[in-house]
């Protein structure tokens, strides 16, 4: 899933029922403060979009277990980052233990401080191992 995609469904998908034009007078950046702002004065519906992501990530890392050995996933990203966005590594985690408890047990999801959240690809980049010029990728 893409970010952007990410982001797009999270945002329309909180501001719609709430009556608010924002899907359509704001880019994706400014939507996403809004669906914030909303968790935080305590709309339900746009909670309940966090909660949804959480079991999405939640699907997603058991299913990329089929495929690929990790053993310590991060979750970053803006969209993981202020109200709401703890929500979604504690959705993943329930929907891990509860429907996949072998892939519970071998992915210890980790979300590192909110300001690292809002730099992730930054975070993920540097933690790439350094492949040397003569060798194969």
């Amino acid at each position: 899933m893409t970010a952007v995609l990410e982001k797009s469904v999270v945002t329309d998908r909180a501001l719609l029922p709430t009556g608010r034009d924002a899907c359509n007078r704001f880019l994706l950046p400014e939507r996403l403060k809004e669906v914030q702002y909303l968790v935080a004065a305590g709309d339900e519906r746009a909670a309940k979009t966090y909660a949804t992501m959480g079991v999405w990530f939640g699907h997603a890392i058991a299913h990329y277990l089929d495929f690929h050995d990790f053993w310590n996933p991060l979750i970053l990203g803006r969209v993981t980052t202020g109200a709401g966005g703890d929500s979604v590594p504690a959705k993943a985690r329930k929907v891990l233990h509860e429907e996949f408890p072998e892939a519970a047990g071998q992915a210890m999801l980790h979300a590192p401080n909110e300001e690292s959240r809002r730099v992730g690809q930054a975070v993920a980049a540097a933690g790439l191992p350094q492949i040397e010029r003569n060798q194969e990728i």
